[in-house]
């Protein structure tokens, strides 16, 4: 009788032990608590939008503190670099360019938000390529992009072209077409006509061929009655807003000013013609955490809110030329013609790597030169493709092939 006890008693200690350890795993997790100076780097006209979803989170969140400063996104780096120096930096950044952003991390002032709780599930792994330093280093959480698109003024254009073809049919009409004549703004020709320069970080092997057909293409396109090639980008946005130019191909950022200027009924926006081979270059913007913050659960907190489906659609719903990057969010173009066609030219968009920054970089210093030289018939596409690409090979720095 006395062994059955102890083995009763020894059964019920163990089921409220069983029962405890239940209790404690089913118990809620506790909030994350914390406070958190943000920064972002967006204009007045937008600043509203960011501030708002900010509020959203912090209501959403009351033990979370959050204090917001906008920034002038040209003066920002200097500021955030020499405020965290200080120890007085921000804990997050908002809207920095992700070629910045390694460039921060690349002098100890980024964190690497790899080792944070992030879900990076949601994006694309062409928009990570952006936040990719190494194997196991990320430098801060894609937020938002911006890309290559075509405008077109209501009054002049129906239907806008979806191919070169119909392009240089239309300049031949003596409708006045603005293209941008620098490699980096331009890079949508080279891939709309079958061409290629990259090869993974390195140039392809058919990037001579490549260049040298957009630029033979680009010489045909100048001697149409309509065709305005220029390097001076707000030369061309300028001529847009006055009616001079009724089709400009731009990036999607320059929105909010256009419709600013112009008002929204008067312009409308399209994907590149060529698309969905045309494929621009896309500028991922990115939510950096401070290297020197210690408030990471609540930055990788904010970084899940902001990088949602929820928010993401939100924010292309409401800021102008912002593509959205987590991949569940699309559009209605029906009820949202204007950033309908950004995200769809952003999804086919390249994402450079880190390293094709570098490459990038190289290629504009050389190539933006000749450009001009080929357009003004000083030299031959085919000379000028082979000056850009010997260049390019022969800089310390470049890849060899």
């Amino acid at each position: 009788m006395v062994k059955k006890l102890f083995c009763h008693h020894k059964w019920v200690f163990f089921c409220l032990i069983v029962l405890c350890l239940g209790l404690v795993a089913c118990a809620p997790s506790q909030p994350v608590k914390g406070r958190l100076i943000v920064w972002h780097t967006w204009d007045e006209a937008e600043a509203p939008v960011i501030e708002q979803v900010l509020a959203d989170f912090r209501r959403l969140h009351p033990e979370i503190q959050i204090s917001v400063e906008r920034k002038e996104y040209a003066t920002v780096l200097d500021e955030f670099a020499e405020a965290s120096r200080a120890g007085l930096g921000p804990d997050v950044l908002i809207g920095l360019e992700s070629v910045y952003a390694h460039l921060l991390y690349q002098n100890g002032l980024a964190a690497n938000v790899n080792k944070m709780d992030i879900d990076w599930t949601v994006f694309e792994p062409g928009t990570l390529q952006s936040v990719q330093r190494g194997n196991d280093v990320r430098v801060g959480v894609p937020l938002n992009a911006y890309v290559s698109v075509l405008y077109f003024n209501r009054s002049q254009i129906d239907t806008p072209p979806d191919s070169f073809d119909a392009l240089q049919a239309i300049s031949e009409k003596g409708i006045k077409v603005g293209l941008p004549a620098t490699f980096f703004a331009s890079y949508w020709g080279i891939t709309g006509l079958g061409g290629s320069v990259f090869d993974g970080d390195a140039l392809s092997a058919n990037s001579q061929a490549g260049i040298a057909n957009w630029l033979d293409w680009l010489v045909a396109f100048q001697q149409t009655p309509g065709a305005v090639l220029s390097s001076d980008t707000r030369a061309l946005v300028d001529s847009f807003v006055r009616g001079d130019i009724a089709l400009l191909v731009m990036d999607s950022l320059e929105l909010a000013s256009l419709e600013e200027r112009l008002g929204r009924e008067q312009f409308g926006v399209a994907t590149l013609p060529g698309f969905p081979h045309a494929q621009a270059f896309s500028t991922v913007e990115l939510i950096v955490v401070n290297s020197a913050s210690v408030q990471t659960e609540a930055a990788a907190q904010l970084s899940n809110f902001l990088s949602n489906a929820a928010q993401q659609r939100k924010l292309a719903r409401t800021t102008s030329g912002r593509a959205p990057v987590n991949r569940a969010v699309s559009l209605n173009p029906t009820l949202f013609p204007r950033i309908s066609a950004i995200s769809q030219q952003n999804r086919t968009a390249v994402v450079p790597t880190t390293v094709q920054d570098g490459l990038i970089n190289r290629l504009i210093v050389e190539a933006d030169p000749i450009y001009q030289q080929v357009l003004e018939g000083l030299i031959t596409p085919d000379a000028g493709a082979q000056m850009i690409i010997d260049a390019v090979k022969n800089d310390r720095g470049g890849p060899s092939q």
